[in-house]
């Protein structure tokens, strides 16, 4: 490239490189865009990401565990170059004293002689490297790095442009995904709290018109209805009231040592599946578990009730307990329909609902296991879920033994 030449293409790899916002495109620009000016055999950016430099780009292309493995920061060139802000060249690195065996191992496996790498800058700190590599001893002298060193600025400005905008359309995302789960709660509430209440004004107003033609049965009959929608509205507003009060950090707890057995048959014996459907078993001689009673109640009343609204009113679930080392294991399962895989990682997300609120065949304000896994979080124990589509869930509870 002449002197002549020099500002000219300057200018285009500049129009070229910063002519997008797309991360992927900026850094295959750039890499393109130093092909153009530097003969090297192989050449990646990598960025910083959680003490550590991740490729993002190679030209040629890498393999998908290059792009996967991350380099701390401080080891081998890259990531001493990370870490000084200071560009680093060796024209011959399976020789150079600065590498550990290993770097010269691998550069002389490769065939890699010449080495150079520089940091990306934005403000002061480095956020990536972009290095190059050759067959050939001594392939980047100073003139060369010269070249190198007029477009840095340029791909750092156009990588950190890039990834803010990334960060600026994630978070409208999230603020979108959070508006539009705002509307699917109160859509979801308005709906959950109508319908006991549709059930208490309807049979309120019955016995109020008709009390004296309705016998004793009949009145018993709805009596117990009114009975099951105010019970229903209570857990709601229980529900709702139990997030606010989590949200805030303000629930309270009481650990003592505690016998789980009777808590599991009570939650059991108050689940709204027939009593005959859900299936108890619980190991001999399990130790007393140092945890708030009241608290594992509502957990285990909560697993209860998604596995119930989840599964056929014929199949089984069954809840068993059992020691693991130092803790006792609650599983509640159920041959329900299943989670997908991609979804179970949101599963206890406050108000997250497997089905769309418009279409779903359940009810429930997705708060359940939200509270469940809360709950779990301040008396000590932890929750997980194993499930597969159309294979049931898995719910498990571990709870610390007593001391």
């Amino acid at each position: 490239m002449s002197d002549v030449d020099e500002p000219r293409l300057l200018l285009e790899l500049t129009r070229d490189i910063t002519s997008s916002l797309d991360l992927q495109e900026v850094l295959d620009r750039s890499l393109a865009g130093l092909r153009r000016i530097v003969d090297f055999d192989g050449g990646s950016i990598q960025l910083v990401r959680d003490g550590a430099l991740q490729m993002v780009a190679a030209e040629p292309a890498a393999t998908p565990e290059a792009y996967s493995y991350r380099l701390p920061l401080g080891q081998g060139f890259g990531g001493r170059v990370a870490v000084t802000g200071e560009p680093l060249y060796s024209p011959d690195a399976t020789v150079d004293p600065r590498a550990d065996a290993e770097g010269r191992a691998k550069a002389s496996t490769a065939g890699v002689r010449s080495y150079f790498a520089a940091p990306l800058i934005v403000h002061g700190e480095p956020i990536g490297i972009v290095q190059i590599d050759s067959l050939r001893v001594d392939a980047f002298p100073v003139e060369v790095q010269r070249r190198i060193f007029t477009v840095l600025p340029i791909v750092s400005a156009a990588v950190q442009n890039a990834l803010l905008f990334d960060q600026e359309r994630e978070a409208r995302l999230r603020l979108e995904e959070a508006e539009q789960m705002k509307r699917n709660f109160i859509a979801v509430v308005s709906h959950e709290l109508r319908t006991p209440l549709t059930t208490v004004s309807g049979f309120a107003q019955t016995l109020t018109a008709r009390a004296g033609d309705l016998s004793t049965e009949a009145v018993a009959e709805i009596g117990q209805r009114i009975e099951r929608a105010a019970h229903r509205l209570e857990l709601l507003i229980s529900d709702l009231l139990d997030v606010a009060t989590i949200e805030r950090r303000e629930l309270a707890v009481e650990l003592s040592a505690t016998q789980v057995d009777s808590i599991l048959r009570r939650a059991a014996a108050a689940s709204p599946h027939p009593r005959s459907l859900v299936r108890v078993e619980v190991e001999e001689g399990l130790p007393l578990c140092l945890t708030d009673p009241s608290r594992l109640g509502q957990v285990l009343a909560r697993l209860l009730d998604n596995a119930v609204k989840f599964s056929s009113a014929t199949s089984l679930v069954q809840v068993s307990a059992h020691r693991a080392g130092d803790r006792v294991e609650i599983a509640v399962e159920d041959e329900g329909k299943g989670i997908p895989e991609e979804m179970l990682a949101r599963v206890f997300e406050p108000f997250y609902q497997l089905e769309p609120a418009a279409t779903r065949s359940v009810g429930g304000m997705g708060t359940g296991l939200y509270l469940a896994r809360e709950l779990c979080e301040v008396i000590g124990a932890t929750i997980e879920v194993e499930s597969a589509l159309g294979k049931g869930s898995r719910f498990l509870v571990r709870v610390p033994i007593a001391s």
